[in-house]
């Protein structure tokens, strides 16, 4: 008489097989972590260029942050701002690689301004910082191009932290 069912070696085969796959599932991909991280030190290598553009030149320079996008410019010495463009793309706008976008950022107009002695200033008014100042960058799902005053901590890999005395960005 033949019986219905599983031997215990078929049992514990097909255990060992659920129990890999689940584990296949849960195991996350460092992928989107790493290329969020490779945004962010890719904007704070451009926040300092900017910096010391404007301290080589004498001149004022600002970044301007759109949604994804964000632009380099310097006040030339007949006052108005010209854009910097990129060497190897020949744009003058820089975007961040999709899905990435500004979630947001503590500074008023969304415009950082450094000057001619790589002072922070901040906005189309050039205000002193009060304090550090942030400019976020989310992946994927988030608002695209909110801006936030909150200027409580913040974590995350994301976060560029712009110091308020000194400009140095972290």
């Amino acid at each position: 008489m033949k019986s219905r069912g599983f031997t215990f070696i078929e049992l514990i085969i097909i255990l060992t097989i659920i129990g890999v796959l689940a584990v296949a599932v849960n195991v996350r991909s460092p992928g989107q972590e790493l290329r969020l991280t490779a945004q962010k030190e890719r904007v704070v290598q451009d926040i300092r260029y900017t910096q010391s553009l404007a301290m080589s030149r004498g001149q004022r320079s600002r970044m301007v942050f759109g949604s994804n996008t964000y632009q380099i410019e310097w006040r030339n010495p007949a006052n108005n701002w010209v854009s910097i463009n990129n060497p190897t793309s020949g744009s003058n706008s820089q975007s961040l690689e999709q899905p990435f976008a500004f979630s947001g950022t503590t500074l008023r107009d969304r415009t950082l301004v450094f000057d001619s002695i790589g002072k922070p200033l901040q906005g189309a008014s050039m205000m002193d910082f009060s304090t550090n100042e942030t400019v976020t960058i989310s992946g994927g799902s988030g608002g695209g191009g909110g801006c936030s005053r909150n200027r409580g901590a913040h974590s995350g890999l994301g976060v560029i932290t712009i110091n308020e005395n000194t400009g140095y960005v972290w």
